[in-house]
């Protein structure tokens, strides 16, 4: 039932917090049955933490694009996610410092911000598909971040313009 996280490099200084903070955002996802009606009660995930290498790599093979981004997701198959594994999360730790600089709050609470942002696409939310979906995804961050108490400005779609639903991140 844990999340696992797992460390590609050495960057274990956000084990323990990744581990807590999947484990609240998934327990609170799955408390929104309201919201999310077809998910089992209980929710599972994975999440690595990489470098830029890794993640620019990753980027541009799933989504041709030649630079590190902040967060990749990757849905489980139909079969595994009606059994409660939604799939895996990617966080690139280098890009994931910098926006907690850029935006005045400890990495910690950016990488909070990252991994709802990321379970909310496992659930199926998709910001890119336009400006609606947008909203809707930035309210849903903004609902999450407050249940599982963290404190950040804005969760990553409030603070993108909507010009973000066209898939563009800044690159590392």
């Amino acid at each position: 039932d844990d999340p696992r996280v797992r460390r590609e490099e050495r960057m274990s200084e956000f084990d323990h917090s990744a581990h807590v903070l999947l484990k609240r955002t998934l327990k609170e996802c799955a408390r929104a049955k309201r919201w999310f009606p077809s998910q089992p009660a209980t929710l599972q995930a994975e999440l690595a933490l990489v470098g830029a290498a890794r993640m620019q790599k990753l980027n541009r093979e799933f989504r041709k694009k030649d630079s590190a981004t902040d967060i990749l997701s990757f849905p489980s198959p139909k079969p595994l996610r009606r059994l409660g594994h939604l799939g895996e999360l990617v966080i690139c730790t280098p890009v994931l410092k910098r926006q907690a600089r850029e935006q005045g709050h400890p990495a910690e609470t950016e990488l909070a911000v990252l991994i709802v942002h990321g379970v909310l696409h496992l659930l199926g939310l998709d910001h890119e598909t336009g400006p609606a979906a947008h909203r809707l995804q930035a309210r849903w961050e903004a609902r999450i971040l407050k249940a599982i108490r963290v404190r950040a400005q804005a969760g990553l779609m409030a603070r993108l313009p909507q010009a973000h639903a066209s898939g563009i991140r800044r690159p590392l």
